[in-house]
């Protein structure tokens, strides 16, 4: 059986071979040909409708070989349908033939991660910050050192972090950029964002991800400042001004006091971002006299923010670049 089914769907693709774009001056003519090669009383189909009954072992080759004529169907009739419309229109130039089926292209829209980070940054440039990035290969003093990391701290080690050698490494976080903000004109207003990479799995967590980090340095800046812009982003980018927030104290290396933002969301607390007021010995590696300045520093993970406003369980959706997902949010935007 399989190697009839195997010599029969050979000929028939040896008999495909030989039409070309100029086959066919109809799309009576045309569609003749793809319904009996590929439509519901062909041999093909017949085959597809009884596949259960093949061999596992053929499977693979039978299935190949449908799919190879398929394919191969599709693309007379696409090109045959495209030189037919030509040619009528060629001598008729008020030509319009409805029975023609029409190729509309598939319009997705940016993918979620771009169109957050978009909002975000147009947010943040109407409160005055300054937009500046940097480099996904960073080294350890500008990733850990500068930021009061200390050695034995674990985001060091090799099973959270992308080391390229001993001194250089995939960025961990988007705060190494603030170490390379000295020499700047007072008040220091900015915000950084880009890609980030750890050592990170799962639904929720994938290896590389965005994040969007913020500081404000001047003199009188207090941790009420922090608190009054979090609010504003999370409820503008949730586009929810009721929603339940509250502040927890944390722990960062390099701010002092450390602060977490939770919302209430799916009847529980859940964390949405870290914050804090900037470490002294940050502000001192900057140059900055810390009894003169103050400033504060925020994370928000993009990801993080994307999966909760659109109730998305797996992660992996915002890579995928699915233009049946792209669609499906454009229009929740």
């Amino acid at each position: 059986m399989y190697k009839e089914i195997k010599i029969k769907l050979n000929d028939i693709l040896n008999d495909i071979k030989k039409y070309n774009i100029k086959n066919f001056y109809n799309i009576n003519d045309l569609n003749i040909f793809k319904s009996k090669l590929i439509g519901k009383k062909s041999y093909i189909y017949n085959i597809i409708k009884n596949f259960s009954n093949i061999n596992e072992i053929n499977k693979k080759d039978i299935g190949k070989l449908i799919n190879i004529i398929k394919n191969k169907v599709n693309i007379i009739y696409k090109n045959n349908i495209k030189n037919i419309y030509l040619l009528k229109k060629k001598n008729n130039k008020k030509f319009l033939d409805i029975t023609i089926p029409t190729y509309l292209n598939n319009v997705g829209s940016l993918n979620l991660i771009s169109i957050i980070i978009n909002k975000l940054k147009n947010k943040f440039l109407n409160l005055g910050f300054n937009i500046i990035n940097g480099k996904e290969i960073e080294d350890s003093k500008h990733n850990f050192d500068l930021l009061n990391i200390h050695l034995e701290h674990p985001s060091r080690n090799y099973n959270d972090t992308f080391w390229i050698n001993d001194n250089y490494l995939l960025r961990t976080q988007i705060s190494s950029i603030q170490t390379r903000i000295n020499n700047r004109n007072i008040p220091i207003k900015i915000i950084s964002y880009g890609k980030v990479y750890r050592k990170d799995k799962g639904k929720k967590h994938s290896f590389m991800f965005h994040q969007m980090d913020g500081i404000y340095i001047d003199k009188n800046i207090s941790i009420s400042n922090l608190k009054f812009i979090l609010v504003n982003i999370v409820k503008f980018i949730l586009n929810d001004n009721d929603i339940k927030i509250k502040f927890r104290i944390s722990y960062f290396p390099f701010t002092e006091p450390s602060i977490e933002m939770d919302i209430f969301f799916n009847d529980r607390w859940i964390e949405i971002l870290g914050a804090g007021m900037i470490h002294n010995k940050i502000l001192k590696y900057l140059n900055l006299n810390n009894n003169l300045y103050s400033g504060f520093a925020f994370g928000i993970g993009i990801e993080r923010l994307i999966m909760i406003k659109y109730r998305i369980k797996n992660i992996k959706l915002l890579y995928e670049n699915n233009i049946n997902v792209l669609n499906n949010f454009k229009h929740k935007i």
